[in-house]
C-alpha cells in the first residue's frame, strides 16, 4: 500500500480485559469475544495487521490512536492490529483503478463506476462463504441489507456489508435530525411571530437575523450557509427530506408520500427545485452567507457553534454557551412551512447505505478470515457496544435491568466534553458510522448505540431544550418530545416504514454510460450551484434553472430516467414479492 494514496497511521493494541462465555459466544449483556473464541486469538494465534481503508477519521481532533482502548481489545480477541488508510475522492479512484486496496476497504459510490468495477476485474472478494463461516453476528444483524446488495449479475454473490442499518425509533429523538432549525431563544425575543408558510419562516429568519446584528453589532451573522465537502448532499438532502423524499441515486429522490420516483435534475416541478428557489430567495433576502459556498463542513458547525448562523439546514449544534449563553438552543420553530419534522423518530433503514459505505474485503488481502474476524467481532454483542459506548462497568452498564452510559462517560456528556473524553475509549472516533452494521437493537432489547435511549436523553438534556419544551406543555422535557407533540396534534407528520429504504436498497446498478452521464451531470450542477443560489433576481434564477436543465438533456439525463424508471418498477416488484 502506497502511503501517496491516503494519510497512513498505524493504529497500535495492547491487551484489556473482557469477557466470553465459555464458547466464545456474546452474552445478551454486551460482554462476550464474539464468533471468535479467544482460545483462536490473540496470544494462541500469531499477530498480524490489516489495512483499513476510509475517507474520514477525527484523527485531526487528536485522538490517540495508540492508547485506544477499542483497539487494544479487538487486537486481544481477533490478534489483529488495524491500520488505517484515509482516502480522498481523488486517491480512492487511484486505489481502484491500480487495484491497490487496502485489506479491508470502506467502498463509495461516488466515484462513477468504480464499485462494479472492482466486483467485474475481482478487485473485492465475495463474501458469502467468509459469512456463512466468520460471519455469523453480522448474517443476524443485517439479513436484510445483506440481500439488498446480493448482486444478481454477477453470480448471485455478495460484495459489501452495509453500514448505518437501524430499526424504526418508538420514542422521540433529543432534536429530530436532518431540517431547518433555528434559534428559538432569539425567535422568543422577537415575539414569537406565527409561521404558517414558507415566506413567514423567512421573514421570521429575517427579524431575527436583524435583532442579532444590532444586538451583537456584527453583520457577518447570517441564517444560512452550505459547504462543499459533500458534494450536492445539502440539496438533495435538505429542503427534500422536509417534503417526506429520500434520496436514491444522483438526480433521484424517492417520495414516501406518493411512492414516486422523482427525476431532480430535468423535472422542474419537483421539490428539489422548490428547493434551490427558496436558498436562492433567502440570498435574495440577505439570509445566505455569501461566503457559505466557499468553506467546508467543518467551517459551517463553527459558525452554527459560535452563533454567526441562527439557522442550520442540517445539524442542531452543539451549540457553545460561553459565547451564546445558557438559553441559546437551535430547534424546529412552531408552525407550518414545512409538512414534515424529518426524524423525530428515528426512520427504519433495515438495508442501511446499501454499497454506498458498505464494507469490503480486497482479493489482494492475505488474511480474508482474519478480516471478516474482525468485522464480525465489530458486529458482537461486546464489539458493538464497545464501539460506540467504551468500557462496560466504567463506561455503561446494566442498571436496574437497562444498558446506560455512567461515571466518566455521562459526566462527559453532561458537560460537553464527551468527544475527548471518547476517543481513547471507543471505536467510532475511528471513523464514525464506518466500521460496524449499524446502530442494531441487540438481544437485551435496547440499541447498541445507548445515547439513542430515554434514559439518556432525560438526564442530559440541558436547560435550554427543557425551557423550549417546557414552553408547550409542563410535561414535556426536551425538543423530540414537542415534535411528537405535534405530530399527534397533526400539525406535521413524520415517516419512518421501511417500505422506501427498502425499494431504494433494491435498486439495481445504472449501465456504464448512464453512471458516467449522472456523474456528469452532478459534477456540472456542482460547479454552477452558486448560479443558482446568487442569482439577483427570480428571472436570473430562472435563467439559470431553464439553463441547468438544458445542459442535463443535453449530457443525456432523459436516458438515465429511463434505466432509473425501469430500476425501479424492478425494485418495486422486489419488495413486493418479498414482503408477500
Amino acid at each position: 500500500m502506497a502511503l501517496g494514496l491516503g494519510l497512513m497511521m498505524a493504529l497500535s493494541a495492547v491487551a484489556c480485559g473482557g469477557g466470553t462465555d465459555e464458547k466464545g459466544q456474546a452474552d445478551s449483556s454486551g460482554q462476550g469475544s464474539g464468533m471468535v473464541e479467544e482460545g483462536e486469538a490473540g496470544a494462541d494465534r500469531e499477530p498480524i495487521t490489516l489495512t483499513f481503508g476510509v475517507p474520514y477519521s477525527d484523527y485531526g481532533n487528536g485522538i490517540h490512536t495508540d492508547k485506544n482502548l477499542f483497539l487494544q481489545r479487538l487486537k486481544e480477541v481477533t490478534g489483529v492490529e488495524l491500520e488505517f488508510v484515509i482516502y480522498d475522492a481523488d486517491s480512492y479512484a487511484l486505489m481502484c483503478a491500480g487495484g491497490d486496496l487496502t485489506d479491508i476497504i470502506l467502498l463509495t459510490t461516488n466515484t462513477p463506476g468504480s464499485v462494479e468495477a472492482l466486483i467485474a476485474s475481482g478487485g473485492i472478494l465475495p463474501l458469502d462463504d467468509l459469512l456463512d463461516e466468520y460471519g455469523q453476528h453480522i448474517k443476524a444483524n443485517i439479513p436484510d441489507a445483506l440481500e439488498a446488495v446480493r448482486d444478481k449479475e454477477n453470480g448471485d454473490k455478495i460484495y459489501g456489508l452495509p453500514t448505518n442499518v437501524s430499526d424504526a425509533g418508538s420514542i422521540p429523538r433529543r432534536n429530530a435530525d436532518i431540517g431547518f432549525r433555528a434559534r428559538y431563544d432569539i425567535y422568543k425575543q422577537i415575539g414569537s411571530p406565527e409561521i404558517r408558510s414558507q415566506d413567514d419562516f423567512l421573514n421570521v429568519l429575517k427579524a431575527m437575523q436583524d435583532y442579532e446584528r444590532e444586538r451583537t453589532g456584527e453583520n457577518d451573522i447570517y441564517c444560512f450557509g452550505s459547504f462543499t465537502d459533500w458534494g450536492t448532499w445539502p440539496y438533495y438532502i435538505c429542503y427534500p427530506f422536509m417534503y417526506g423524499l429520500m434520496d436514491t441515486k444522483t438526480g433521484f429522490s424517492y417520495d414516501r408520500v406518493t411512492g414516486e420516483l422523482v427525476n431532480n435534475y430535468t423535472d422542474g416541478d419537483s421539490v428539489y427545485w422548490d428547493g434551490m428557489a427558496f436558498f436562492n430567495k433567502a440570498y435574495q433576502m440577505g439570509l445566505f452567507d455569501p461566503d457559505g459556498l466557499m468553506q467546508k463542513v467543518a467551517q459551517y458547525d463553527d459558525k452554527v457553534a459560535t452563533g454567526k448562523y441562527i439557522a442550520t439546514i442540517y445539524s442542531p449544534g452543539p451549540l457553545d454557551p460561553s459565547l451564546l449563553g445558557e438559553e441559546a438552543v437551535m430547534t424546529y420553530l412552531p408552525g407550518t412551512a414545512f409538512p414534515n419534522v424529518n426524524e423525530t423518530y428515528a426512520m427504519a433503514y433495515p438495508a442501511g447505505y446499501q454499497m454506498e459505505a458498505s464494507r469490503a474485503i480486497s482479493a489482494s488481502c492475505p488474511y480474508p478470515e482474519r478480516a471478516m474476524q474482525v468485522l464480525d467481532y465489530i458486529d458482537s454483542p461486546e464489539g458493538s457496544r464497545f464501539l460506540l459506548n467504551g468500557v462496560q462497568g466504567e463506561d455503561w452498564d446494566v442498571v436496574d435491568g437497562v444498558p446506560q452510559l455512567i461515571g466518566p462517560m455521562m459526566d462527559a456528556y453532561r458537560n460537553g466534553t464527551q468527544n475527548e473524553y471518547r476517543r481513547d475509549r471507543t471505536g467510532d472516533a475511528l471513523c464514525k458510522g464506518c466500521m460496524s452494521s449499524g446502530n442494531i437493537v441487540l438481544d437485551d432489547g435496547y440499541p447498541v448505540d445507548l445515547t439513542t435511549g430515554a434514559e439518556f436523553i432525560s438526564q442530559t438534556v440541558n436547560a435550554a431544550e427543557r425551557a423550549f419544551a417546557q414552553d408547550f406543555g409542563s410535561d414535556l422535557f426536551y425538543p423530540g418530545q414537542v415534535y411528537e407533540k405535534w405530530i399527534e396534534e397533526g400539525t406535521v407528520t413524520d415517516i419512518t416504514t421501511a417500505e422506501g429504504a427498502l425499494k431504494v436498497a433494491s435498486l439495481g446498478s445504472l449501465s456504464e454510460e448512464a453512471s458516467l452521464i449522472s456523474a456528469e451531470a452532478e459534477d456540472y450542477l456542482a460547479s454552477n450551484i452558486a448560479k443558482l443560489i446568487f442569482a439577483s433576481s427570480d428571472e436570473e434564477f430562472q435563467k439559470e434553472k431553464d439553463s441547468m436543465i438544458a445542459k442535463f438533456r443535453e449530457l443525456g439525463f432523459d436516458m438515465v430516467e429511463e434505466e432509473m424508471i425501469a430500476l425501479f418498477d424492478a425494485a418495486h416488484r422486489d419488495y413486493e414479492e418479498r414482503a408477500n
